[in-house]
Protein backbone atom coordinates (compact mmCIF):
# COMPACT_ATOMS: atom_id res chain seq x y z
CA UNK A 1 0.00 0.00 0.00
CA UNK A 2 2.91 2.10 0.70
CA UNK A 3 3.33 2.88 -3.75
CA UNK A 4 0.12 3.61 -3.79
CA UNK A 5 -0.06 6.57 -1.24
CA UNK A 6 3.46 7.85 -3.00
CA UNK A 7 0.99 7.53 -6.58
CA UNK A 8 -2.01 9.38 -5.06
CA UNK A 9 0.01 11.83 -3.19
CA UNK A 10 2.50 12.44 -6.13
CA UNK A 11 -0.68 12.93 -8.35
CA UNK A 12 -2.56 15.24 -5.76
CA UNK A 13 0.22 17.35 -5.89
CA UNK A 14 0.43 17.65 -9.43
CA UNK A 15 -3.33 18.15 -9.76
CA UNK A 16 -2.74 21.50 -6.96
CA UNK A 17 0.22 22.52 -8.88
CA UNK A 18 -0.44 22.83 -12.22
CA UNK A 19 -2.77 25.32 -13.85
CA UNK A 20 -6.43 24.74 -15.29
CA UNK A 21 -7.40 23.21 -17.17
CA UNK A 22 -4.22 20.87 -17.65
CA UNK A 23 -4.88 19.71 -14.00
CA UNK A 24 -7.60 17.78 -15.25
CA UNK A 25 -4.82 14.80 -16.69
CA UNK A 26 -3.39 13.75 -13.27
CA UNK A 27 -6.83 14.43 -11.72
CA UNK A 28 -8.15 11.37 -14.15
CA UNK A 29 -5.54 9.27 -12.49
CA UNK A 30 -6.16 10.68 -9.20
CA UNK A 31 -10.00 10.58 -9.30
CA UNK A 32 -10.31 6.58 -8.93
CA UNK A 33 -6.83 5.96 -6.92
CA UNK A 34 -7.51 8.26 -3.60
CA UNK A 35 -10.66 6.10 -3.08
CA UNK A 36 -9.36 3.18 -3.76
CA UNK A 37 -6.36 4.17 -1.29
CA UNK A 38 -9.22 4.72 1.38
CA UNK A 39 -10.29 1.53 0.74
CA UNK A 40 -8.04 -0.29 1.00
CA UNK A 41 -6.93 1.73 4.06
CA UNK A 42 -9.67 0.83 6.16
CA UNK A 43 -9.31 -2.86 5.52
CA UNK A 44 -10.12 -4.94 8.53
CA UNK A 45 -8.01 -7.67 9.52
CA UNK A 46 -9.13 -11.41 8.64
CA UNK A 47 -10.40 -13.45 12.10
CA UNK A 48 -11.99 -16.90 11.94
CA UNK A 49 -12.94 -18.29 15.30
CA UNK A 50 -11.05 -21.83 14.98
CA UNK A 51 -8.27 -20.70 13.24
CA UNK A 52 -5.22 -17.91 13.16
CA UNK A 53 -3.86 -16.98 9.79
CA UNK A 54 -0.59 -15.07 8.97
CA UNK A 55 -0.62 -12.53 7.69
CA UNK A 56 -3.90 -11.52 8.81
CA UNK A 57 -3.42 -9.13 5.66
CA UNK A 58 -3.06 -11.56 2.87
CA UNK A 59 -4.55 -10.59 -0.50
CA UNK A 60 -6.74 -13.56 -1.82
CA UNK A 61 -4.73 -12.63 -5.17
CA UNK A 62 -1.29 -13.20 -3.60
CA UNK A 63 -2.83 -16.75 -2.04
CA UNK A 64 -1.00 -19.35 -3.98
CA UNK A 65 0.32 -21.50 -0.84
CA UNK A 66 -1.00 -22.77 2.27
CA UNK A 67 0.64 -24.13 5.68
CA UNK A 68 -0.22 -26.53 8.37
CA UNK A 69 1.00 -28.34 10.78
CA UNK A 70 1.25 -32.20 10.19
CA UNK A 71 -0.01 -33.05 13.27
CA UNK A 72 -3.59 -31.96 11.55
CA UNK A 73 -3.54 -34.58 9.42
CA UNK A 74 -2.91 -37.16 11.93
CA UNK A 75 -6.11 -38.74 12.90
CA UNK A 76 -6.27 -41.97 15.22
CA UNK A 77 -2.69 -42.65 16.64
CA UNK A 78 -1.84 -45.77 18.66
CA UNK A 79 1.28 -47.05 20.18
CA UNK A 80 3.17 -50.66 18.81
CA UNK A 81 7.02 -51.57 19.29
CA UNK A 82 10.04 -52.37 17.27
CA UNK A 83 12.32 -55.55 18.93
CA UNK A 84 15.93 -56.24 18.44
CA UNK A 85 16.48 -60.05 20.01
CA UNK A 86 19.31 -59.87 20.80
CA UNK A 87 20.43 -57.72 18.12
CA UNK A 88 18.27 -58.56 14.77
CA UNK A 89 15.26 -55.92 14.39
CA UNK A 90 11.86 -58.82 15.27
CA UNK A 91 8.31 -57.47 13.61
CA UNK A 92 6.48 -56.78 17.35
CA UNK A 93 3.55 -59.76 15.76
CA UNK A 94 6.46 -62.22 15.88
CA UNK A 95 7.22 -61.90 19.20
CA UNK A 96 5.45 -64.52 20.42
CA UNK A 97 7.30 -67.00 18.78
CA UNK A 98 10.76 -66.01 19.17
CA UNK A 99 13.00 -68.44 21.57
CA UNK A 100 14.01 -66.13 24.72
CA UNK A 101 10.48 -64.30 24.23
CA UNK A 102 9.68 -65.35 28.27
CA UNK A 103 12.43 -63.76 29.57
CA UNK A 104 12.56 -60.45 27.46
CA UNK A 105 8.42 -60.41 28.18
CA UNK A 106 8.96 -61.21 31.97
CA UNK A 107 11.98 -57.85 31.78
CA UNK A 108 9.42 -55.92 30.16
CA UNK A 109 6.29 -56.17 32.40
CA UNK A 110 8.58 -56.23 35.87
CA UNK A 111 10.58 -53.10 34.98
CA UNK A 112 8.28 -50.96 33.76
CA UNK A 113 7.73 -49.35 36.26
CA UNK A 114 11.37 -48.27 36.43
CA UNK A 115 10.83 -46.50 33.13
CA UNK A 116 11.25 -42.13 33.70
CA UNK A 117 8.42 -40.76 31.96
CA UNK A 118 10.46 -37.65 31.27
CA UNK A 119 13.59 -39.59 30.68
CA UNK A 120 15.58 -39.43 27.19
CA UNK A 121 15.40 -42.85 26.60
CA UNK A 122 11.47 -43.73 26.00
CA UNK A 123 9.92 -40.37 27.90
CA UNK A 124 6.49 -43.14 27.63
CA UNK A 125 4.13 -42.04 30.52
CA UNK A 126 2.99 -45.20 32.54
CA UNK A 127 -0.10 -45.23 30.17
CA UNK A 128 1.96 -45.32 26.71
CA UNK A 129 4.13 -48.03 28.16
CA UNK A 130 0.84 -50.11 28.90
CA UNK A 131 -0.16 -49.67 24.97
CA UNK A 132 3.03 -50.59 23.53
CA UNK A 133 3.04 -53.42 25.70
CA UNK A 134 -0.30 -55.44 24.82
CA UNK A 135 0.80 -54.58 21.19
CA UNK A 136 3.23 -57.14 22.53
CA UNK A 137 0.49 -59.32 24.13
CA UNK A 138 2.38 -59.31 27.41
CA UNK A 139 0.15 -60.01 30.37
CA UNK A 140 1.89 -58.11 33.13
CA UNK A 141 -0.19 -58.86 35.73
CA UNK A 142 0.33 -62.36 35.05
CA UNK A 143 4.14 -62.28 35.03
CA UNK A 144 4.33 -59.75 38.06
CA UNK A 145 1.70 -62.42 39.99
CA UNK A 146 4.12 -65.58 38.87
CA UNK A 147 7.40 -63.15 39.90
CA UNK A 148 6.42 -61.10 42.98
CA UNK A 149 8.96 -57.86 43.45
CA UNK A 150 11.00 -58.08 46.39
CA UNK A 151 13.59 -54.81 45.83
CA UNK A 152 14.97 -52.48 43.68
CA UNK A 153 17.94 -52.69 42.36
CA UNK A 154 21.03 -50.77 40.45
CA UNK A 155 23.52 -51.95 38.40
CA UNK A 156 25.98 -49.64 36.43
CA UNK A 157 23.42 -46.89 37.45
CA UNK A 158 20.56 -48.76 35.52
CA UNK A 159 17.08 -49.20 37.44
CA UNK A 160 15.92 -52.78 38.14
CA UNK A 161 14.03 -54.94 40.47
CA UNK A 162 14.50 -57.89 42.30
CA UNK A 163 12.13 -60.61 41.92
CA UNK A 164 11.30 -64.53 43.18
CA UNK A 165 11.40 -66.39 40.22
CA UNK A 166 10.39 -70.48 41.12
CA UNK A 167 12.36 -70.87 44.01
CA UNK A 168 15.61 -68.23 43.02
CA UNK A 169 16.13 -64.70 43.43
CA UNK A 170 16.98 -62.91 39.54
CA UNK A 171 17.48 -59.15 38.64
CA UNK A 172 15.92 -57.51 35.81
CA UNK A 173 17.30 -54.19 34.33
CA UNK A 174 16.05 -51.45 31.69
CA UNK A 175 18.21 -48.65 30.23
CA UNK A 176 19.51 -47.48 27.00
CA UNK A 177 22.06 -49.48 24.65
CA UNK A 178 24.88 -48.79 26.85
CA UNK A 179 23.61 -50.88 29.64
CA UNK A 180 25.25 -53.44 27.32
CA UNK A 181 28.69 -52.83 28.71
CA UNK A 182 27.89 -54.34 32.14
CA UNK A 183 26.79 -57.05 30.94
CA UNK A 184 29.22 -60.69 29.80
CA UNK A 185 26.25 -63.19 28.57
CA UNK A 186 24.00 -62.31 25.60
CA UNK A 187 20.21 -64.37 24.99
CA UNK A 188 20.87 -65.13 21.45
CA UNK A 189 18.47 -68.35 21.79
CA UNK A 190 20.41 -69.40 24.56
CA UNK A 191 22.76 -67.80 26.78
CA UNK A 192 26.11 -67.56 25.21
CA UNK A 193 29.13 -65.20 26.28
CA UNK A 194 29.11 -61.58 25.05
CA UNK A 195 31.93 -61.07 22.68
CA UNK A 196 33.46 -57.54 20.96
CA UNK A 197 32.01 -58.14 17.78
CA UNK A 198 28.47 -57.77 19.44
CA UNK A 199 29.46 -55.44 21.30
CA UNK A 200 30.55 -53.54 17.83
CA UNK A 201 27.12 -53.72 16.56
CA UNK A 202 25.32 -51.36 19.80
CA UNK A 203 26.10 -49.00 17.33
CA UNK A 204 23.07 -49.78 15.01
CA UNK A 205 20.85 -49.62 17.48
CA UNK A 206 18.39 -46.61 18.42
CA UNK A 207 19.59 -44.31 20.77
CA UNK A 208 16.07 -44.24 22.10
CA UNK A 209 15.27 -47.95 22.07
CA UNK A 210 15.02 -49.45 25.94
CA UNK A 211 17.56 -52.13 26.70
CA UNK A 212 17.14 -54.84 28.84
CA UNK A 213 19.11 -57.60 31.26
CA UNK A 214 18.76 -59.73 33.60
CA UNK A 215 21.28 -61.81 36.32
CA UNK A 216 20.50 -64.50 39.08
CA UNK A 217 21.03 -63.16 42.64
CA UNK A 218 22.83 -65.59 44.83
CA UNK A 219 23.57 -65.04 48.46
CA UNK A 220 22.57 -61.72 47.84
CA UNK A 221 24.81 -60.68 45.32
CA UNK A 222 24.28 -60.37 41.64
CA UNK A 223 25.91 -62.75 38.94
CA UNK A 224 27.08 -62.39 35.24
CA UNK A 225 24.61 -59.84 34.05
CA UNK A 226 22.88 -61.05 30.49
CA UNK A 227 22.05 -59.06 28.06
CA UNK A 228 18.32 -59.93 26.53
CA UNK A 229 17.62 -57.24 23.41
CA UNK A 230 15.52 -53.83 23.07
CA UNK A 231 12.59 -52.18 22.53
CA UNK A 232 11.71 -49.28 21.05
CA UNK A 233 7.97 -47.79 21.60
CA UNK A 234 6.62 -45.85 17.93
CA UNK A 235 3.74 -44.65 17.20
CA UNK A 236 1.74 -45.42 14.17
CA UNK A 237 -1.47 -43.20 12.83
CA UNK A 238 -3.84 -43.09 10.80
CA UNK A 239 -4.67 -40.03 8.55
CA UNK A 240 -7.56 -37.63 9.31
CA UNK A 241 -9.97 -38.00 6.82
CA UNK A 242 -11.53 -34.32 6.94
CA UNK A 243 -8.09 -32.99 6.73
CA UNK A 244 -7.06 -34.78 3.82
CA UNK A 245 -10.70 -33.69 2.03
CA UNK A 246 -9.96 -30.36 2.91
CA UNK A 247 -6.48 -30.47 1.18
CA UNK A 248 -7.81 -32.15 -1.58
CA UNK A 249 -10.38 -29.51 -1.58
CA UNK A 250 -7.78 -26.39 -1.79
CA UNK A 251 -5.35 -28.50 -4.33
CA UNK A 252 -8.37 -28.77 -6.56
CA UNK A 253 -8.68 -24.61 -6.30
CA UNK A 254 -4.93 -24.46 -7.29
CA UNK A 255 -3.79 -23.52 -4.31
CA UNK A 256 -1.07 -25.89 -2.89
CA UNK A 257 -0.53 -27.30 0.89
CA UNK A 258 2.39 -27.15 2.70
CA UNK A 259 3.10 -29.01 5.78
CA UNK A 260 5.57 -27.03 8.28
CA UNK A 261 8.67 -28.34 9.77
CA UNK A 262 8.27 -26.89 13.53
CA UNK A 263 7.20 -30.70 13.96
CA UNK A 264 9.36 -33.09 12.86
CA UNK A 265 8.09 -35.77 14.55
CA UNK A 266 4.70 -35.18 13.05
CA UNK A 267 6.12 -34.18 9.81
CA UNK A 268 7.78 -37.67 9.74
CA UNK A 269 4.44 -39.53 10.72
CA UNK A 270 2.47 -38.15 8.29
CA UNK A 271 5.45 -39.12 5.74
CA UNK A 272 4.91 -42.60 6.38
CA UNK A 273 1.81 -42.13 6.00
CA UNK A 274 2.13 -41.89 2.56
CA UNK A 275 1.47 -38.47 1.89
CA UNK A 276 3.53 -36.67 0.21
CA UNK A 277 2.64 -32.66 0.68
CA UNK A 278 5.60 -30.68 0.13
CA UNK A 279 7.18 -28.55 2.94
CA UNK A 280 7.09 -25.01 4.00
CA UNK A 281 9.65 -23.01 2.28
CA UNK A 282 8.94 -19.58 3.89
CA UNK A 283 7.81 -17.79 0.25
CA UNK A 284 6.20 -14.94 0.67
CA UNK A 285 2.54 -16.34 -0.72
CA UNK A 286 2.20 -18.64 1.78
CA UNK A 287 -0.58 -18.26 4.16
CA UNK A 288 0.20 -20.30 7.57
CA UNK A 289 -2.87 -21.38 9.04
CA UNK A 290 -2.75 -21.71 13.28
CA UNK A 291 -5.50 -23.93 15.51
CA UNK A 292 -6.78 -22.07 18.20
CA UNK A 293 -7.92 -24.58 20.00
CA UNK A 294 -6.19 -28.40 21.15
CA UNK A 295 -7.05 -31.66 21.20
CA UNK A 296 -11.10 -32.49 20.13
CA UNK A 297 -12.36 -29.20 20.12
CA UNK A 298 -10.56 -27.99 17.13
CA UNK A 299 -11.56 -28.76 13.89
CA UNK A 300 -9.03 -30.20 11.13
CA UNK A 301 -11.10 -28.55 8.42
CA UNK A 302 -8.54 -26.05 7.29
CA UNK A 303 -10.18 -25.63 3.79
CA UNK A 304 -13.03 -23.18 5.83
CA UNK A 305 -10.44 -20.87 6.91
CA UNK A 306 -9.43 -20.42 3.18
CA UNK A 307 -12.52 -19.79 1.52
CA UNK A 308 -13.69 -17.70 4.01
CA UNK A 309 -11.05 -15.25 3.24
CA UNK A 310 -11.29 -15.77 -0.63
CA UNK A 311 -14.81 -14.62 -0.02
CA UNK A 312 -14.11 -11.58 2.56
CA UNK A 313 -11.39 -9.96 -0.15
CA UNK A 314 -13.86 -11.02 -2.91
CA UNK A 315 -16.27 -8.59 -1.11
CA UNK A 316 -13.79 -6.44 -0.43
CA UNK A 317 -12.70 -5.70 -4.36
CA UNK A 318 -16.51 -5.17 -4.93
CA UNK A 319 -16.38 -2.34 -2.44
CA UNK A 320 -13.00 -1.17 -3.76
CA UNK A 321 -14.22 -1.42 -7.15
CA UNK A 322 -17.65 0.90 -6.53
CA UNK A 323 -16.16 3.39 -4.65
CA UNK A 324 -13.36 3.41 -8.10
CA UNK A 325 -16.07 3.70 -10.03
CA UNK A 326 -17.39 6.95 -7.88
CA UNK A 327 -14.16 8.79 -8.17
CA UNK A 328 -13.80 8.32 -12.14
CA UNK A 329 -17.04 9.46 -12.83
CA UNK A 330 -16.25 12.89 -10.68
CA UNK A 331 -13.75 13.75 -13.42
CA UNK A 332 -16.49 14.26 -16.34
CA UNK A 333 -18.16 16.25 -13.86
CA UNK A 334 -14.60 18.03 -13.04
CA UNK A 335 -14.28 19.57 -16.78
CA UNK A 336 -17.30 21.35 -16.01
CA UNK A 337 -15.83 23.38 -13.37
CA UNK A 338 -13.65 26.42 -14.00
CA UNK A 339 -10.83 25.59 -11.61
CA UNK A 340 -9.85 22.69 -9.64
CA UNK A 341 -10.91 23.20 -6.52
CA UNK A 342 -14.50 22.00 -6.66
CA UNK A 343 -13.32 18.85 -7.82
CA UNK A 344 -11.02 18.33 -5.05
CA UNK A 345 -13.33 19.19 -2.53
CA UNK A 346 -15.72 16.47 -3.97
CA UNK A 347 -13.05 13.80 -4.10
CA UNK A 348 -12.21 15.03 -0.24
CA UNK A 349 -15.76 14.30 0.77
CA UNK A 350 -15.97 10.88 -1.00
CA UNK A 351 -12.76 9.97 0.64
CA UNK A 352 -13.92 11.43 4.08
CA UNK A 353 -17.26 9.30 3.80
CA UNK A 354 -14.87 5.98 2.98
CA UNK A 355 -12.80 6.53 6.14
CA UNK A 356 -15.61 6.75 7.95
CA UNK A 357 -16.87 3.06 7.05
CA UNK A 358 -13.47 2.31 9.16
CA UNK A 359 -14.16 -1.03 12.06
CA UNK A 360 -17.15 -1.30 10.89
CA UNK A 361 -18.28 -4.74 9.01
CA UNK A 362 -19.88 -3.94 5.44
CA UNK A 363 -23.04 -6.16 4.35
CA UNK A 364 -22.42 -9.09 1.79
CA UNK A 365 -22.64 -7.52 -1.96
CA UNK A 366 -25.28 -8.21 -4.43
CA UNK A 367 -24.30 -10.53 -7.58
CA UNK A 368 -22.52 -8.47 -9.62
CA UNK A 369 -20.38 -8.73 -12.80
CA UNK A 370 -18.47 -6.49 -14.71
CA UNK A 371 -21.61 -4.82 -16.54
CA UNK A 372 -22.84 -3.61 -13.43
CA UNK A 373 -19.59 -1.41 -13.08
CA UNK A 374 -19.27 -0.72 -17.03
CA UNK A 375 -22.61 0.13 -18.44
CA UNK A 376 -23.35 3.07 -15.08
CA UNK A 377 -19.96 4.44 -16.73
CA UNK A 378 -22.00 5.66 -20.15
CA UNK A 379 -24.88 7.54 -17.90
CA UNK A 380 -21.66 8.64 -15.58
CA UNK A 381 -19.99 9.91 -18.55
CA UNK A 382 -22.60 11.10 -21.02
CA UNK A 383 -24.71 13.42 -18.84
CA UNK A 384 -22.05 16.11 -17.92
CA UNK A 385 -21.55 16.01 -21.09
CA UNK A 386 -24.72 16.48 -22.39
CA UNK A 387 -25.35 18.92 -19.67
CA UNK A 388 -22.32 20.68 -20.99
CA UNK A 389 -23.85 21.23 -24.44
CA UNK A 390 -27.08 22.86 -22.51
CA UNK A 391 -24.61 24.87 -20.04
CA UNK A 392 -23.25 26.03 -23.03
CA UNK A 393 -26.03 27.09 -24.93
CA UNK A 394 -28.05 28.73 -22.28
CA UNK A 395 -25.35 30.02 -19.84
CA UNK A 396 -22.48 32.45 -19.86
CA UNK A 397 -18.90 31.04 -18.99
CA UNK A 398 -18.71 32.12 -15.30
CA UNK A 399 -22.51 30.72 -15.02
CA UNK A 400 -21.46 27.62 -16.79
CA UNK A 401 -18.15 27.15 -14.34
CA UNK A 402 -20.52 27.86 -11.55
CA UNK A 403 -23.22 25.55 -12.36
CA UNK A 404 -20.74 22.88 -13.32
CA UNK A 405 -18.85 23.02 -9.45
CA UNK A 406 -22.40 22.58 -7.95
CA UNK A 407 -23.00 19.54 -9.95
CA UNK A 408 -19.45 17.96 -9.35
CA UNK A 409 -19.92 18.52 -5.63
CA UNK A 410 -23.41 17.48 -5.45
CA UNK A 411 -22.84 14.49 -7.20
CA UNK A 412 -19.33 13.38 -5.24
CA UNK A 413 -22.17 13.79 -2.03
CA UNK A 414 -24.97 11.71 -3.70
CA UNK A 415 -21.92 8.68 -4.25
CA UNK A 416 -20.71 9.37 -0.29
CA UNK A 417 -24.11 9.16 1.08
CA UNK A 418 -24.87 6.41 -0.99
CA UNK A 419 -21.86 4.41 0.09
CA UNK A 420 -22.34 5.17 4.22
CA UNK A 421 -26.04 3.58 3.75
CA UNK A 422 -24.74 0.36 3.17
CA UNK A 423 -23.35 0.58 7.04
CA UNK A 424 -27.05 1.25 8.36
CA UNK A 425 -27.60 -2.39 9.36
CA UNK A 426 -24.71 -1.65 11.94
CA UNK A 427 -25.50 0.09 15.32
CA UNK A 428 -22.83 2.63 14.44
CA UNK A 429 -23.73 3.34 10.96
CA UNK A 430 -26.16 5.76 11.85
CA UNK A 431 -23.99 7.90 13.39
CA UNK A 432 -21.35 7.46 10.21
CA UNK A 433 -23.91 8.52 8.01
CA UNK A 434 -24.92 11.47 9.91
CA UNK A 435 -21.44 12.58 10.12
CA UNK A 436 -21.13 11.74 6.35
CA UNK A 437 -23.68 14.28 5.33
CA UNK A 438 -22.14 16.87 7.57
CA UNK A 439 -19.33 16.36 5.52
CA UNK A 440 -21.03 16.97 2.50
CA UNK A 441 -23.33 19.96 3.30
CA UNK A 442 -20.38 21.50 4.36
CA UNK A 443 -18.80 20.41 1.38
CA UNK A 444 -21.65 22.08 -1.04
CA UNK A 445 -20.98 25.47 1.56
CA UNK A 446 -17.74 25.30 0.97
CA UNK A 447 -18.36 25.51 -2.93
CA UNK A 448 -20.72 28.16 -2.92
CA UNK A 449 -18.63 30.45 -0.79
CA UNK A 450 -16.22 30.09 -3.14
CA UNK A 451 -17.98 30.91 -6.62
CA UNK A 452 -19.01 34.83 -7.66
CA UNK A 453 -22.48 34.31 -9.09
CA UNK A 454 -25.12 34.56 -6.90
CA UNK A 455 -27.72 33.57 -9.38
CA UNK A 456 -28.88 30.58 -7.25
CA UNK A 457 -31.14 29.35 -10.08
CA UNK A 458 -28.03 28.76 -11.64
CA UNK A 459 -26.26 26.83 -8.70
CA UNK A 460 -30.13 25.00 -7.88
CA UNK A 461 -29.57 23.87 -11.53
CA UNK A 462 -26.03 23.30 -11.10
CA UNK A 463 -27.18 20.87 -7.87
CA UNK A 464 -30.08 18.84 -9.24
CA UNK A 465 -28.17 18.29 -12.54
CA UNK A 466 -25.63 16.37 -10.05
CA UNK A 467 -27.76 14.68 -8.05
CA UNK A 468 -29.37 13.62 -11.79
CA UNK A 469 -26.16 12.14 -12.53
CA UNK A 470 -24.94 10.38 -9.64
CA UNK A 471 -28.66 8.84 -9.06
CA UNK A 472 -28.53 7.38 -12.72
CA UNK A 473 -25.23 5.80 -12.05
CA UNK A 474 -26.34 4.15 -8.63
CA UNK A 475 -29.95 2.91 -10.18
CA UNK A 476 -27.82 1.25 -13.15
CA UNK A 477 -25.81 -0.06 -10.93
CA UNK A 478 -28.14 -1.42 -8.22
CA UNK A 479 -30.41 -2.65 -11.04
CA UNK A 480 -27.85 -4.99 -12.84
CA UNK A 481 -25.69 -5.63 -9.34
CA UNK A 482 -29.02 -6.89 -8.58
CA UNK A 483 -29.74 -9.48 -11.01
CA UNK A 484 -33.09 -6.74 -12.44
CA UNK A 485 -32.12 -7.74 -16.17
CA UNK A 486 -31.85 -11.36 -15.77
CA UNK A 487 -34.80 -11.31 -13.67
CA UNK A 488 -36.89 -9.08 -16.40
CA UNK A 489 -35.88 -11.36 -19.30
CA UNK A 490 -36.88 -14.77 -17.88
Amino acid sequence: MLKLTIIVASLLLLTVAVPWPWALIPALALAPLAPLLCSRSTRRAFTHPDWRCLPENMEAQNLKKVTVDPALLIGKTWLQAELWMPFDKVDGERFRGQQGMMRLAAAIALTDECIDPAGSVSGCTPEEIAEWENSLNINRENIRRQNPKLDDARVSGFPGVIVMEGTGLRAYFVGSPSIMQACHLVQDGTERPLTAEDRNRLIYLPSNTLCYATGPVVDGKLGALCYLGAVRPVKRASPSVEALQAGQKLHRMGIIVCLSRSDRWSLETVRQMGIEWPEDEGSRDVLELIPRHEGDDQTRDFAAPVLKLIRERGEERYYRLLVSMFGLLLWPAATLCGGKFPFLLGLGCLCAGILLSREISLPRPPEHSNRSFLIPLIPGVLLPMVLHLFFSAVMREQRHADAGAMLCVAEASIFTLYYLSILLYDPRGMLRLAAGAAICLIGVLAAYLTLDSTELITLLFGFLAGMLCGVAVLVSHRYLASGGENTRTQ
